[in-house]
């Protein structure tokens, strides 16, 4: 499933535990326009595994006009946890206190870009209690400099880097805690990666595919301690499909192409 791989291409995660045992994990993830692609990809092939190329073509620039007005670059944050308790009476909330508003986006020169928008959901201090928690990060294409205006990220640019300070989990307290999404640019294409066909648009699957999974997810999977995917590549593989599978919720929702 080429979307679980471009999920995974164009995210980064760092984890925090205040006791060793309960895991609270971050994930940043870059809303590049090929990661939107497939998941306009899977929506039309969920409603009719044959479709025709102008249809697909159609809903897709509905949907990157929708998010090309923003005119912004756009980050999508996940948190999760190993598990998710409502504490007794006589026990404390999990918390993780992220300064979002801190967060600074890297470029190739070095320069600390801040957030121009940030999902109110992403507030100081949030508690991962029933549920995971997401939302929207953006930060400026261009900037002013000595009377200019320069773009943020350009063709030599080959890392997106998000940089932020004293995140706390519980009372403990990690110093600064750096995201790094490998970044080229799009008008270059992506060598890392199979070249896209929608005819047939199956070719983003695997021959011998679960198409009982080829369906949007309300909810991110769990971290259940998969960081590394050489100790369990079948999980690890399946964790990012299912991460594509809950952006493709979030990013296009049911009543929308």
């Amino acid at each position: 499933m080429l979307l679980g791989k471009y999920t995974e291409r164009w995210s980064d995660f760092e984890d925090f535990s205040a006791d060793g045992l309960q895991v609270i994990r971050v994930t940043v993830t870059y809303i590049h326009p090929s990661l939107i692609h497939h998941i306009v990809l899977n929506n039309t092939i969920s409603n009719n595994l044959y479709i025709e190329v102008s249809e697909f073509e159609r809903e897709l620039g509905m949907v990157m006009n929708r998010l090309g007005g923003y005119n912004e670059l756009l980050f999508w944050i996940t948190i999760t946890a190993t598990t998710y308790n409502r504490p007794t009476s006589s026990e404390a909330y999990l918390t993780i206190t992220l300064p979002i508003w801190d967060m600074d986006l890297v470029n190739s020169s070095g320069a600390h870009i801040s957030p121009l928008h940030v999902d109110p959901v992403l507030g100081d201090q949030v508690m991962v209690v029933r549920e995971p928690v997401f939302g929207f990060v953006s930060f400026p294409m261009s900037v002013a400099n000595s009377g200019s205006c320069l773009s943020v990220m350009d063709s030599l640019t080959t890392t997106m880097g998000l940089e932020i300070s004293n995140i706390k989990v519980g009372e403990k307290l990690f110093s600064e805690t750096y995201w790094s999404v490998p970044y080229r640019s799009s008008v270059f294409g992506d060598l890392n990666l199979p070249v896209l066909s929608v005819n047939p648009p199956a070719h983003s699957y695997e021959a011998n595919y679960d198409w009982g999974r080829v369906g949007r997810l309300q909810m991110p999977p769990a971290p259940n301690g998969l960081s590394d995917p050489s100790a369990d590549p079948a999980s690890w593989k399946r964790y990012w499909e299912d991460m594509g599978r809950y952006l493709w919720y979030q990013l296009l929702p049911e009543n929308e192409p």
